[in-house]
C-alpha cells in the first residue's frame, strides 16, 4: 500500500492488468488460427471470476465519476481502444467471410458484452440464483448461446444496418436469440 498514492490507484494497477490479461487474449496466436475459438475464450475470460468483473465495473465507474487517477484511466481507456480495434479488424473479416451478420462491427461486440453483464448480474443476483438450479449448466448454455450469437443466416432486413449490407429478405422475424457474436467486449 505504501508505493500507491490511494486506494483508486491500486483498483486502478488490478483493473490495468486484468484488462492486459484480455488484451493478451485477444492478440494471441491462438486467436488468429481459430477465430471462432476467441468468443468462447472471451466469455470464460469474464465469466471465470464473475465477482473481479462486477467489482471492476462498480470501482470503475467510482473512479471515472470521481475524477480520481485521470492517467491510469486514459491507460484503462487505451487498452480499451486497443482491444476494440483488434475486435473491429476480427469482425469486419468474419462479416467478409460470410460467417457474422453484415452490421457495424460493435453491435457484435456490445452485444457480447451485453450478453457476460447481464450473466453477471444473474450471476450476483440472490432472486436469480436461487432460480438457477443448474448455474454451471446455465453458463454453459448461456456460453453456447453467444458463441452462435450474430452468426450469418439467410435473412436480414429486420436487423439495424441490414438495408446498408444487401441482405436477404426474412423467412421468419428475428428471434431473441438473434443477435451478435461474442467476439469480445473491451470493458
Amino acid at each position: 500500500y505504501k508505493h500507491f498514492k490511494s486506494k483508486a490507484e491500486i483498483y486502478l494497477r488490478l483493473m490495468l492488468d486484468y484488462e492486459r490479461d484480455l488484451n493478451e487474449l485477444l492478440h494471441s496466436a491462438d486467436v488468429d488460427k481459430d477465430k471462432e475459438a476467441l468468443s468462447r475464450a472471451y466469455f470464460e475470460f469474464r465469466m471465470r471470476d464473475p465477482q473481479r468483473y462486477r467489482l471492476f465495473d462498480r470501482l470503475e465507474e467510482k473512479v471515472v465519476k470521481g475524477h480520481q487517477v485521470p492517467e491510469m484511466v486514459e491507460e484503462l481507456h487505451k487498452i480499451r481502444a486497443s482491444n476494440f480495434e483488434r475486435l473491429t479488424l476480427l469482425i469486419k473479416g468474419r462479416i467478409s467471410e460470410g460467417k457474422l451478420e453484415d452490421v457495424p462491427p460493435y453491435f457484435h461486440y456490445c452485444a457480447a458484452w451485453a450478453l457476460v453483464h447481464g450473466a453477471v448480474a444473474l450471476y450476483h443476483s440472490p432472486f436469480w440464483s436461487n432460480v438457477l438450479e443448474d448455474q454451471e449448466g446455465f453458463f454453459q448454455f448461456l456460453m453456447d448461446i453467444g458463441v452462435r450469437m450474430g452468426n450469418k443466416r439467410k435473412h436480414s432486413p429486420h436487423l439495424p444496418g441490414a438495408a446498408k449490407s444487401g441482405a436477404t429478405p426474412a423467412t421468419h422475424p428475428p428471434r431473441p436469440s438473434d443477435g451478435a457474436m461474442i467476439y469480445c467486449q473491451a470493458q
